[in-house]
Order: structure tokens, then C-alpha cells, then sequence
């Protein structure tokens, strides 16, 4: 059978804990950190993985001891059951291998699930399909229970294994040595979980108390072992493990993937947004390994993963964008999530794609800022990394008319000779006036010349003036000669001063100065924290050598030590050697840029590491 490698569970608060060892699972167990019904994701030695709750796995079943089992039916537990009666109902096919069946544990933990795939049940589903057929072979011959033979042909003290009161040891069981198992065949047949030992083949009757229902083992083999799964039940097993498994992980990111779980190794890969990944946890925290696929063997940091698939990314947005201000990023596309901090005009974001946030923005997924590479999935928000545009200028207002000259009408009046016009119509008013005195008639006359000579220079900017007809309609409303020969003049004297107004157009605006991108060099985290207690040379550390060494670095455009030179050593050859191979293999640095912003060779320095021995 599979054995458990490593496991992780979430607490109440939502907490997620990863238990590296078989130990640290059964003592989370035993301290009451893991309940009958928590949910706990298991990895198995042969990376296979199962997502149940932990009364519900086999390996971990003999830890929970049963109050309760009851039938589900319609969403509602009935007909409680002894261990033995639910098992003779299994037996005679009143119980299919799909009903649900709710455990009631001593710590309180309820669980739901098919008959078949609990521990507990599974064995009586598997003696049912091997038995010979028809209700003979499912119908006990006795009631009673058998207890197992000794080869002397007394009756064995050995007490049954009970489904309700599990054996008290519960420590796990050993890994025998294959040079042992090679030497004793009988050491290589693992011993069965005692909760997978199979029940009698005659259970005792239905009983009232839950407490008087145990399992009795078959009859010892020449081993003395209990019979373990068959192959059918160990199929069964390897299905329901299938089935169950864990929730999905997918890339929250396009992300790099390494060879061992560290961003000092080597990458080895690369994975998509939004793909489907096999996880388990690594012995390094924060960081998960995939166990399936191309990238099978390597590792991923767990800040790329998320257990929900993330949105659609429009990758047609990827561009390497220029901010124009200052800017928030976020972890998640949400702007009401609390931003992560945020970057200045002038900063270059390696843009992946654009995805739609759940608030109805649209948000872009960054990989690397001005060359730093992000150690969690960026977003900013999509609008704010855009250049406003310049307003367009407003159109050139109406020409300025006098206070008491009237709206100005939609349709021009054409030019025509007002004299002899008004002369022909005898109409009222001004026109009455001017055949009447050529003093009227003249200035009548003057009017429309200076009204056409403005109209034109208007329509040349594209601007209409005010028509005729309303400059006249104020002289048409006096009685008196003088009185409609002043307002007659007040008109000509207002058109001579209009003029239109000079077509505004709106220059580009002047290109922005270069901006300069250059930068120096940068580590990535404090040198020191590349130094190692184990890289202290044996013969110095013997010999009690100590020394402060001085180094000039010389950082190549991919951001590692292409040079170190020492320009004050400690005395000691070993000392400086080690110093500068540390930093050549392990430090990493946020390579110089030229003005344009590309990755450039620079310098980086001086830099001090003391070596010094403790006591």
C-alpha cells in the first residue's frame, strides 16, 4: 500500500499548514490539530495525492475513534447502525457501495460519504463481491462471532480488533530495510492497518449499543499477519483516490521554474498563465514541486500559484509600458485590495497582458518593473497608465454685438440694393424713411455695404456675422427722421469694429526631454545574506583564521558577478578566494542600464565581508 509523505491541512481561520514528515502529521493528529472531519490533503510516496477528510483516509483512520453511523437519505441521517449490523446490511446488499453513510466521531467531527470509500466499510464491499453468489453466500452461518485458532488448537486470548475502540498503539509502523525484506521474504509483506483488517465473515447480530459492536479478525495465516486488501479492494482504493484528489492549482502568472526550490538554482522552465498544475509541497517553505507534466521534478514559488482559475488574459496588450505617473500595483486585479506599493513616471513595466477585474476596471499583469523581476503576480489599473489627452479648443464665439442689438437669426440675409427696394414695397419703418429722405437712403445704403464687406471677411475664417435685417429693425422702430439716422449710423459703426476672431489651432506640444534611464548596478538583497556558516574554508576554521576582505565587483548585463578584484585582503588567501566564488555563484543583482534603459556591464562596490569565527 502507498505510504503518506507529506500532508497539509487548513485550520478554522482559513490557515494553510504543511506537515513535512509522516511524524509531524500523526502528532498534529494526537494534539487535536487535525479533527475526524478536517479536510487534509495527503501526497503519497508515488506523488499521487487525495483531498478528504482525515477519518476518511486509510492510513490515518485507526486514530479516530467512532460514536455513530447513520444512513443519509435525503440530506437527512437516519437509522443508526452497529459497526456489525452496518456491515451485515453491507453483506446481504441492503447498503450499495454509493450510499452515504455519516460517521459521528468522539471529537465531534461528522462526516458524509459513500459507503464504499470509507475504511472502515470498504472491506465488506469487497468480501461481498468475492463470495460465491446469491443470498446463501451473503447470509452469516452463525451469529455468533468466531475467534481465531492457535496451531494447538486453542482458542487464541489475542482481543479482536475493534472498529470503535481502535488499538491503543499508534505509532506509525516502520519501514523495513530492503536488504532485510531480500534476506526474510516474510519481513517483505507489509503488516495491514489494523482498521483494514477484514471483518468476520459471520458478524454478530444488529445490537443496540454502539459500544458492544467490534470486527473479529479472520483466522491467522501461517505469518500470524490479518489478510490485507485484495487486489479488487486495492484497485477501489487507487480509484476513490482518483477521484477524491485534491482542488486544482493554476500559474496566477507566466512564471520560471527551477531546479531545485531556490531563485539561486538554475531555471529550468517556464510556465503559462493560467495552467493547470500537479502540486505538492516541498521541504523548502514557500515553494510548491510539480508533480506532473513537462515540468515534472521542478519547483515553483507558492506566491505564482492560486487555487482558482484565474480570468481570461488578453496577451495582445503585452507591451513594455512607459509610465506617465505614478502608479498603484496590486496582488490581485481589485482596486479595492490593499495596494502593494507603487512605482514613479518614467518606470518600464514588462506588461504580460490585460485581464477584467471583478470591479469592472480592466486591470494589466506586469511580470518585471524597469528590469526588477516581481516575486508575485502585479497588476495595475489599465486607465491610469494611459496619457490624457489635450482638450480640443473651444470654436471662436459670435461676433460681439451691442448690448440692445438683437439675437442674430440662423440664415443670412441676401445682398441686395435696400433702396430701391424698400422704394418699391412702401412697407413701414425704415423703409418707409428711406423713400422719404435721402439722408436715410444714403445711410441705408452705407449699412449694407459695410455689412457684405464683413460678412466676407467672416466667412473667410469660417464665422458667421450678425444679418442684415437686425441692424436695420432698430432704425425701423423710430418715428423721426434723426432718430433713425442715428441708429442707421450706430449700426455701420459697430460692423466697422467687428472682426473675426483669429482661427485658434493648437500646437503640438513640445516632444519631452529625453529621459535619461541610466542606473548602476544593484543587489537584490544584502550580500551578506549569500554567505553561508558551511562555506568558512575547514583549514582556515581549524587553523582559527579570521579577516575582513574588500572586494570591486563587476555586474554583467544579466545581473551577475562577472568580476570581483580584491582591493584589501584579509591576509589570509583562502579567506579572499571564498569570498569572491560566493559572490560569482550566489549574488544576483539588478543589472546597470545605459540612458536608453538596456542592461549594461557596471560596477558595484567596494564591498566588506568579515569572517569571523564564533567563540
Amino acid at each position: 500500500m502507498k505510504s503518506i509523505a507529506t500532508a497539509a491541512y487548513e485550520d478554522e481561520s482559513g490557515i494553510r499548514t504543511v506537515l513535512g514528515s509522516r511524524d509531524e502529521l500523526d502528532r498534529a493528529i494526537e494534539t487535536g490539530k487535525i479533527r475526524s472531519d478536517t479536510p487534509i490533503t495527503v501526497y503519497f510516496d508515488d506523488r499521487s495525492s487525495s483531498r478528504q477528510p482525515a477519518s476518511s483516509i486509510a492510513q490515518l483512520a485507526h486514530f479516530f475513534s467512532i460514536t455513530e453511523l447513520r444512513i443519509v437519505e435525503g440530506g437527512e441521517a437516519k437509522d443508526r447502525f452497529s459497526a456489525a449490523s452496518l456491515e451485515f446490511a453491507i453483506s446481504v446488499g441492503e447498503i450499495a457501495p454509493d450510499s452515504e453513510v455519516q460517521l459521528e466521531y468522539t471529537d465531534g467531527g461528522k462526516v458524509i460519504a459513500p459507503a464504499a470509500s470509507l475504511p472502515l466499510l470498504a472491506s465488506a464491499f469487497k468480501q461481498r463481491s468475492e463470495s460465491p453468489s446469491g443470498e446463501e453466500a451473503a447470509k452469516p452461518d452463525s451469529t455468533e462471532p468466531v475467534a481465531p485458532q492457535a496451531e494447538d488448537g486453542e482458542t487464541q486470548t489475542e482481543p479482536a480488533v475493534s472498529a470503535l475502540n481502535p488499538p491503543a498503539s499508534d505509532d506509525p509502523v516502520e519501514e523495513l530495510d530492503p536488504a532485510e525484506a531480500e534476506a526474510d521474504p516474510e519481513l517483505s509483506e507489509p503488516e495491514p492497518d489494523p482498521i483494514e483488517a477484514q471483518p468476520s465473515e459471520h458478524p454478530g447480530e444488529r445490537q443496540s449499543e454502539m459500544d458492544e459492536a467490534v470486527f473479529v479478525p479472520q483466522p491467522p495465516s501461517n505469518t500470524g499477519k490479518f489478510v490485507a486488501f485484495g487486489a479488487a479492494g486495492i484497485v477501489l482504493l487507487l480509484l476513490l483516490v482518483w477521484l477524491l484528489g485534491g482542488s486544482g492549482h493554476y500559474a496566477a502568472a507566466d512564471v520560471s521554474v527551477y531546479d531545485q526550490p531556490s531563485y539561486d538554482a538554475a531555471v529550468v522552465g517556464e510556465v503559462a498563465y493560467g495552467t493547470e498544475l500537479a502540486l505538492m509541497p516541498s521541504a523548502e517553505a514557500g515553494w510548491l514541486e510539480i508533480t506532473e507534466g513537462p515540468n515534472e521534478g521542478s519547483y515553483i514559488p507558492e506566491s505564482f500559484v492560486t487555487d482558482s482559475e484565474p480570468p481570461a488574459l488578453d496577451r495582445s496588450a503585452a507591451a513594455a509600458l512607459e509610465l506617465p505617473r505614478s502608479v498603484p500595483f496590486y496582488g490581485v486585479p481589485d482596486q479595492s485590495a490593499e495596494a502593494l506599493g507603487s512605482y514613479g513616471p518614467g518606470t518600464i513595466l514588462s506588461v504580460t497582458g490585460a485581464v477584467d477585474g471583478d470591479d469592472g476596471l480592466q486591470y494589466l499583469l506586469f511580470r518585471a518593473a524597469s528590469g526588477s523581476v516581481m516575486d508575485r503576480p502585479a497588476y495595475v489599473v489599465r486607465s491610469e497608465t494611459e496619457v490624457a489627452q489635450p482638450e480640443r479648443a473651444p470654436l471662436p464665439p459670435a461676433a460681439v454685438q451691442e448690448e440692445d442689438v438683437p439675437e442674430p437669426e440662423e440664415t443670412q440675409a441676401p445682398e441686395r440694393d435696400s433702396v430701391s427696394e424698400t422704394c418699391r414695397s412702401r412697407r413701414a419703418g425704415i423703409e418707409r424713411l428711406a423713400c422719404e429722405s435721402p439722408r436715410i437712403a444714403g445711410l441705408d445704403r452705407q449699412l449694407s455695404r459695410e455689412w457684405n464687406a464683413a460678412r466676407d471677411r467672416f466667412a473667410a475664417q469660417g464665422q458667421t456675422i450678425t444679418p442684415l435685417d437686425s441692424f436695420r429693425q432698430r432704425a425701423s422702430s423710430c418715428r423721426t427722421e434723426n432718430c433713425a439716422a442715428r441708429r442707421l449710423q450706430q449700426g455701420i459703426d459697430l460692423i466697422r469694429r467687428q472682426q473675426p476672431q483669429a482661427r485658434q489651432t493648437t500646437a503640438p506640444p513640445p516632444p519631452p526631454p529625453p529621459v535619461d534611464r541610466s542606473r548602476q548596478a544593484q543587489p537584490q538583497r544584502d550580500l551578506r545574506s549569500y554567505f553561508r556558516a558551511s562555506d568558512y574554508p575547514r583549514r582556515a576554521a581549524r587553523d582559527g583564521r579570521q579577516g575582513s576582505v574588500t572586494v570591486m565587483l563587476t555586474i554583467g548585463g544579466n545581473g551577475r558577478v562577472s568580476g570581483c578584484n580584491v582591493t584589501s585582503s584579509s591576509g589570509h588567501s583562502d579567506l579572499d578566494k571564498e569570498t569572491c566564488d560566493v559572490l560569482r555563484k550566489r549574488a544576483r543583482f539588478t543589472p546597470a542600464a545605459d540612458e536608453n534603459g538596456r542592461a549594461t556591464t557596471g560596477g558595484f562596490g567596494p564591498v566588506s565581508i568579515g569572517w569571523q569565527l564564533n567563540g
